[in-house]
């Protein structure tokens, strides 16, 4: 969504409050996710707390992954990895995911790669984890790194089909 096309559905939610019409979970993962993707941190994080606060909304995995991505894709990874340090709940795939993508869009390596040794821990057979982490190695020349990520990639991979 363009910014100022944001920001009109920020107004209009606004006045939905104002209104009195009651939100859903739905309407604050799409908020949410709108103020990540426009760089509207402020405003998500205004989202984030009105949803709770006001609306009486407790966050799913959905919303905290959508905050992480919103810190995530402004550059405020350090804000990003200590949202999900202080999350009540356990951070699930899509969390660590985001945060990686966030890592790889800002060539953060030390920090993508903890959040894809998290992400390893919860689904290690997911191939595109391992892909990310490899292109960020391979990014900045550290060649043999890469490839010892692609290779552990094929040997979880090749386990996993010859257990089942």
């Amino acid at each position: 969504m363009e910014y100022m096309g944001m920001v009109t559905a920020l107004k209009l939610f606004r006045e939905m409050l104002d209104d009195e019409v009651k939100p859903d979970h739905i309407t604050f993962v799409s908020l949410l996710s709108a103020c990540s993707h426009s760089g509207l941190v402020s405003e998500g994080q205004w989202c984030f707390h009105i949803m709770q606060e006001v609306c009486g909304i407790k966050p799913h995995l959905k919303h905290y992954g959508c905050m992480v991505d919103l810190f995530g894709r402004a550059g405020l990874l350090k804000m990003a990895y200590d949202f999900i340090i202080n999350m009540p709940k356990r951070p699930d795939s899509s969390v660590w995911g985001a945060l990686l993508g966030a890592c790889q869009m800002h060539g953060n390596i030390e920090l993508g790669a903890y959040a894809s040794n998290r992400l390893f821990e919860l689904d290690s057979e997911n191939v595109g984890y391992y892909a990310l982490m490899s292109n960020m190695y391979a990014n900045v020349g550290k060649w043999k790194r890469a490839e010892r990520i692609e290779e552990d990639s094929w040997m979880e991979h090749d386990g996993s089909e010859q257990q089942s």
